[in-house]
């Protein structure tokens, strides 16, 4: 009898032993699914915050390349400006070298025409008719006969020889006025409007 009853409270405590070591690996089961799902969430949130860092990655990297352009482009731009700037400084330096030069041509033909002023005042010489001619071509004997003339106006005139070649050829533009002398035969021509005045 007290063999059966040992018997009885030792399957009892196997029974409760096998019970204890089912709750425990229950436990440690439940524990583990919840672990690993927990460990699935957070790799997870690890993957979608690496995506996340990529795609801010992607971004910065499109917008340092960006910035980049930018500065290459900048860079180009200064350059063409400091270009513009010396062709500004050059035509400005040629402008001013070809002003300089208009001003000392100017002065020396206003020279010239005090000189040809005073040789015109010093002629001690009879003015007579005056004929102006005005694009046009006339020989002397014809209209002009020979002789010696003063041309004035603001056109242009040349004499060519009977021997051929032109013997003169002038702008009154620029004179106040132009002594000559003109020998039978003589071509004149006139472009412009030029008035021819006899000396005697």
């Amino acid at each position: 009898m007290k063999r059966d009853t040992l018997i009885y409270i030792i399957i009892a405590i196997l029974t409760v032993g096998f019970s204890i070591s089912a709750v425990i690996v229950g436990v440690n089961l439940h524990s583990r699914a919840i672990a690993k799902k927990q460990l699935k969430s957070q790799t997870e949130a690890i993957i979608t915050e690496n995506e996340h860092l990529k795609s801010r990655q992607e971004i910065l990297t499109s917008d340092i390349n960006s910035k980049t352009d930018s500065s290459d482009e900048r860079d180009k731009l200064n350059t063409q400006i400091a270009d513009l700037k010396e062709d500004i400084k050059n035509t400005e330096l040629s402008i001013k070298s070809k002003t300089d030069t208009k001003n000392q041509l100017t002065a020396k033909i206003n020279d010239v025409k005090k000189v040809v002023d005073k040789l015109d005042a010093g002629v001690n010489l009879k003015r007579g008719n005056t004929l102006t001619l005005k694009d046009t071509t006339v020989l002397s004997g014809d209209k002009l006969k020979p002789g010696r003339y003063v041309a004035t106006g603001d056109g242009k005139f040349s004499v060519s020889s009977i021997l051929g070649g032109t013997t003169i050829s002038e702008d009154l533009f620029l004179l106040s006025g132009y002594t000559f002398d003109l020998e039978e035969g003589d071509r004149i021509s006139v472009h412009g409007s030029v008035s021819f005045t006899e000396l005697k």
